[in-house]
């Protein structure tokens, strides 16, 4: 198994055309890629008032607000309320705007290209002991939201840094993370037609 450490330190920001938020690429697959090059991403986003998103046809899409009263999606013309840390998947070229609910807020994204990747972001909340078995083929995503989480190494990530765990041919491969009092997100990624994965806890 691999592991590349993904510090929350040197992350560039960049503003959105239109001026209403920026976006902060946290990983993405592969590496380097572009937004029209990208099997999976990873961002996070500072919104700062109603904004409609960008359409990404063919792409499918978690977010996740980590800040705040949470934010007002309008999905097609159907609006609900989305409160912080809770999850909401919908396909990236539906005719989505978000309006922040009391201010501006952060929020976490998973793209994946459909016809490239399948995936899920979940949150997990201390005091937890989680161990997560990654498939021959798969990757996991950890990014710490809030306090700090002890990796199985003895590593402490602090708030905002995370780690990506990429599963080599030797088969599947398990990391322990222990969350404490903190949050995190885990984010599990599968290449379309994948070889097998699952989560133990």
């Amino acid at each position: 198994m691999a592991t590349r450490s993904l510090p929350a330190a040197g992350r560039r920001s960049t503003p959105w055309q239109n001026g209403l938020g920026t976006t902060t690429e946290i990983v993405v697959w592969p590496p380097g890629a572009t937004l029209a090059g990208f099997d999976w991403r990873l961002s996070i986003a500072d919104v700062v008032t109603k904004s409609a998103f960008s359409n990404l046809p063919g792409i499918d899409r978690t977010l996740v607000p980590l800040t705040g009263a949470g934010i007002e999606l309008t999905i097609n013309g159907s609006s609900r309320p989305v409160a912080a840390f809770e999850a909401i998947e919908f396909d990236g070229g539906d005719d989505v705007v978000g309006a922040p609910i009391s201010g501006p807020i952060r929020d976490l994204n998973l793209m994946l290209r459909r016809d490239a990747a399948v995936g899920s972001l979940e949150i997990v909340t201390g005091p937890h002991r989680l161990v997560a078995t990654i498939g021959t083929d798969g990757w996991t995503v950890a990014i710490v939201l809030q306090g700090s989480v002890i990796t199985g190494r003895g590593e402490t990530l602090a708030e905002g840094d995370g780690i990506l765990l990429t599963s080599g041919e030797a088969g599947e491969a398990e990391v322990e993370l222990e969350i404490g009092d903190g949050i995190l997100a885990i984010a599990h990624i599968l290449p379309r037609n994948p070889v097998g994965s699952r989560y133990g806890r």
